[in-house]
């Protein structure tokens, strides 16, 4: 059927008190359900409506008719109330409301109309149905004649905006006499009416009613901009039902003087002064026999008068519950703290399409405070990573969110994400009703910094030259001076956290500030004078636990140190652009190079050598060693993004300098490097010189982790050549090393290769058993590199096994990872691989294409292996497709490159080509194969990869 959409009528059912139901008769709900779920989706369907979602028992149903949902809910009505239903008597109240929604392929966007639907359902009772003006309007006189409405008056739901009006279907074979509606008129209250709808926080909202069932005091801590005020008013509306006298709100922004509090409590309340009755004694009598809520908003400048005022009034009033919204807790007896957070939003690093970008609340507000300003805004493919962009630079803020959304009225989201570097002139022209201090996000968090101590508001401009998570060492470190003592930082840390201007993770013992309230604090600093010292003492700081990290990166300790360097990334990014932006050079590429490693295992290859790039400018007066050292890591780096050419430019500038330097552990390292990139360059005679030379010098140094880093590049070089002795020989050094000196990286690396002797001699159960062994390893130390070669050699196991849902499925897995991290010769045998499985299932249009996108990224360099399995995969098509002279001279030319070199030539690459001559010779005939081959051995390689790539016909 046509899915409604636009301007169309929504039917939202619930059965009342299935909890209870369940609970009694557990035997026979579900053959009660069965019945429920029959009669309504039969009474939906024959009316033309469309059922886009079921809760539990709760129905979500869709018309473009509102006739026709009016009629598909009389129909449900009356077939349930006929039914004969033993002891589980079945009574379902339903809602009818018509709004603005589109649907976006998976579900319905409009929340407003959504949730304004679930409203008027949730207002009714068991067998009545509750329709929206909006909804009768349409209807009225287009309905059936047996069906009329009852006037119920303009009610407030209790999504607290407007009131609406509502009418009760009237059917002559349906009872028409209820209790009251269960709307926020039903109980007495101040709970004042909202322009907007409440967005998110379902969850946040069920835990805070469970809360405030077991305890008398809940405050609700959070920042400033969080939405502390309109999530107690949603919970306050939601419970009203539990507090006969109601739900009461207090706000105290404006309150200036503390000894008012009591009087503003019982002017919120309605009670009337009387003579010679003090505030205090008129609020006590009032309160001491109800049952009602009390919402104390806003406390955080009258923190001690309100923790006074809550404790008195809780010993004396047994039916009292109180709630508060505050910065700071109040500290009382029996007080239970629940930390409201920003809501949830996207990582802009994680690329997700719109449909699952509404998903997350932060975005789902923008866009419907947007679509209020601007009716034409729409969320797609080309402004979904702008709209995720500015969500995460929020934090998520639900105030700041809601600013942002009114710019999209002269702003487009991706000039919106540009301007936030400067937010606090961006976020302003709030609402002209709000107070003050929340019509600009600059205001609001004035507020939170005027209530500070100054020792308070020193410490938080300091604290705002760190990115991200930070340690109180850290903080002590870096913000102390002769104006701020170390041993005072923890307390000043603490009250800080208790105002709510820091965040504490107990998992890990950080804490952070939201990005928000750190540019407010750098402003701060700026102002101050105190920006050049302050962040100097943070490059300093974290240079010297960098640099201490070096030796552990290679122990038992390399896991936690690598976790660590990923947990502070965002400070080690901030202390780097301070050494670029200041001259630090020094200081800078002490610090890169201290990052290599990480940024070689987590794939960080194009952020790291853009560092060292902006770092190796203007190094005359930086100690040679160090330019070396960085040179040297840029250049491994280099080998992983495939620039084979800048990497050996790089390495033997290192080498040049270590030489001139007489440093020989440089001298060896970079022989192992530049061994390495002859290797991938294909120049195996090369390699192996300098892969000796390199293990001999570690060798008379006794440099046992260059020993076994060494052995390994040796055991790769002797299995292209086939020489799986030599090979297995240095690789079980490289194991026995790795073992003796606790570095699972190359432990790991070892499993893997060794791995690979075994495949390559048949046995794939005990290849499979190290692949999976180096997996594991991989994944342990976080080593994204490993991790997708590993992947990809399980996948050859899985391939060669002829599992290939198994094999796509791990190359799948390799590719995304190696795309993710830019490690390009990781893609390109991910990508070889898809196309021996597409291939191996005869998809041959699948395989060419594959193969053909692995030989285009090879543009700038060939990598041998790569190029020569998708070389001759493209040959098989070309015989295939009728093509068999074409398919022998691809052969013969990668057979005549791999002599060239040196390089084995192995099993399966031999098997397959076998095949495909033996095929060509059936077809063409000895005569035209042997002409196919001479034209294949005439032509250099590069012309080969070029003809493989050509679309012949």
């Amino acid at each position: 059927m046509k899915i409604p959409t636009g301007n169309i009528t929504l039917l939202f059912t619930d059965i009342e008190g299935s909890t209870k139901l369940s609970q009694d008769f557990p035997e026979k709900m579900q053959a009660a359900l069965n019945t429920h779920h029959s009669i309504l989706h039969k009474a939906i369907e024959t009316n033309n409506g469309f059922v886009f979602q079921i809760i539990g028992d709760a129905f979500c149903c869709a018309f473009e008719n509102t006739d026709d949902a009016i009629k598909a809910a009389a129909d449900a009505q009356i077939k349930l109330s006929d039914e004969e239903w033993d002891e589980t008597v079945i009574r379902v109240r339903m809602g009818i409301h018509s709004g603005n929604v589109e649907w976006n392929g998976k579900s319905y966007m409009g929340y407003i109309t959504l949730a304004r639907t679930h409203r008027v359902m949730s207002a009714a009772n068991g067998g009545q149905v509750i329709v929206s003006n909006d909804s009768y309007e349409i209807a009225k006189y287009k309905v059936d004649p047996e069906i009329s409405f009852r006037d119920l008056g303009d009610r407030r739901l209790k999504d607290l905006i407007q009131p609406l009006k509502l009418f009760q279907l009237i059917s002559s074979n349906l009872p028409s006499d209820f209790p009251p509606l269960k709307t926020l008129d039903a109980r007495p209250n101040n709970l004042p009416v909202q322009l907007t709808s409440f967005i998110g926080r379902e969850n946040e909202i069920t835990d805070l009613k469970k809360l405030l069932s077991d305890t008398k005091l809940l405050t609700l801590l959070g920042p400033g901009g969080t939405g502390k005020t309109r999530l107690a008013v949603q919970v306050g509306a939601d419970m009203i039902d539990d507090f006969e006298n109601g739900v009461w709100i207090v706000e105290l922004a404006s309150l200036i003087d503390p000894n008012l509090l009591t009087q503003s409590v019982t002017e919120a309340l309605r009670l009337k002064e009387h003579s010679g009755i003090t505030p205090e004694k008129l609020l006590y009598d009032h309160l001491k026999d109800k049952k009602i809520m009390i919402i104390l908003d806003n406390c955080e400048h009258l923190i001690d008068a309100c923790a006074v005022l809550a404790e008195k009034l809780l010993q004396n009033c047994p039916r009292l519950k109180i709630m508060v919204t505050s910065r700071e807790a109040l500290r009382c007896g029996g007080e239970l703290i629940h930390k409201v957070l920003s809501l949830s939003h996207p990582d802009p690093k994680i690329k997700v399409e719109p449909e699952i970008l509404v998903q997350y609340e932060a975005v789902r507000l923008f866009i419907e405070r947007a679509i209020a300003v601007n009716p034409g805004f729409r969320v797609n493919n080309d402004n979904a990573a702008a709209l995720a962009q500015i969500c995460y630079q929020l934090d998520g803020i639900p105030l700041a969110i809601e600013l942002a959304a009114v710019r999209t009225k002269v702003l487009s989201l991706e000039n919106i994400c540009k301007k936030l570097s400067d937010r606090f002139r961006l976020l302003t022209g709030g609402k002209r009703t709000a107070l003050p201090r929340q019509q600009t996000l600059r205001a609001l968090i004035d507020w939170s910094y005027d209530l500070l101590s100054d020792k308070e508001k020193i410490l938080w401009r300091r604290l705002s030259v760190f990115a991200g998570a930070w340690t109180l060492d850290a903080a002590e470190e870096v913000c102390s001076d002769e104006n701020l003592d170390q041993e005072e930082i923890l307390d000043l840390v603490n009250n800080l956290t208790e105002k709510s201007i820091v965040l504490f993770s107990g998992t890990n013992d950080n804490y952070k500030m939201l990005e928000t309230i750190r540019q407010y604090g750098d402003e701060k600093l700026k102002e101050s004078g105190e920006t050049k010292s302050f962040y100097t003492k943070h490059l300093s700081y974290y240079l010297n636990l960098c640099e201490g990290a070096i030796p552990e990166l290679s122990g038992t300790n390399a896991k936690k140190w690598f976790n660590k360097f990923e947990e502070f990334y965002p400070n080690i990014q901030t202390g780097l652009n301070w050494s670029v932006e200041n001259n630090l050079k020094e200081e800078g590429l002490r610090l890169a190079f201290s990052m290599g490693k990480f940024w070689e295992l987590r794939g960080h290859f194009t952020e790291g050598r853009n560092w060292f790039d902006k770092l190796f400018t203007e190094t005359e007066n930086v100690p040679r060693d160090i330019v070396a050292n960085s040179k040297g890591a840029a250049g491994i780096l280099a080998i992983h993004q495939g620039q084979y050419d800048e990497s050996e430019i790089l390495i033997e500038d290192a080498l040049k300098i270590f030489k001139e330097t007489g440093n020989q552990k440089g001298i060896a390292n970079s022989l192992n490097s530049l061994g390495l990139n002859a290797v991938d360059k294909s120049d195996y005679k090369k390699a192996k010189e300098y892969l000796y030379e390199s293990l001999k010098l570690r060798r008379e140094i006794n440099h046992r982790l260059g020993i076994c880093s060494t052995s390994n590049s040796l055991g790769l070089l002797f299995l292209i050549e086939g020489d799986f002795v030599n090979a297995k020989k240095y690789w079980e050094e490289t194991l026995e090393i790795s073992l003796e000196i606790n570095d699972s990286m190359y432990e790991g690396i070892a499993y893997s290769n060794l791995a690979q002797i075994y495949d390559n001699l048949g046995d794939l159960q005990k290849s499979k058993e190290y692949f999976e062994k180096g997996l594991q390893l991989d994944r342990e130390l976080g080593n994204k590199n490993g991790i997708c070669i590993s992947l990809f050699n399980l996948g050859n196991v899985a391939y060669l096994s002829g599992d290939y849902i198994l094999s796509r499925q791990l190359y799948d897995e390799s590719l995304a990872l190696s795309k993710e991290t830019g490690y390009l010769q990781a893609t390109l045998y991910a990508l070889t691989g898809l196309g021996q499985t597409s291939l191996a299932e005869k998809e041959y249009v699948i395989a060419e294409n594959i193969f053909k996108e692995s030989l285009m990224l090879q543009k700038n360099f060939i990598d041998l292996q790569c190029s020569v399995i998708s070389i001759i995969g493209i040959a098989e098509i070309k015989d295939h497709n009728g093509q068999s002279e074409l398919a022998a001279t691809l052969i013969s030319g990668v057979k005549c490159k791999y002599e060239s070199v040196g390089a084995f030539f192995d099993k399966n690459l031999q098997s397959q080509s076998d095949v495909i001559m033996n095929s060509v010779i059936k077809q063409i005939g000895e005569a035209k194969t042997e002409a196919a081959v001479e034209k294949g051995k005439t032509m250099l390689y590069e012309k080969i990869i070029e003809l493989a790539q050509e679309d012949n016909p």
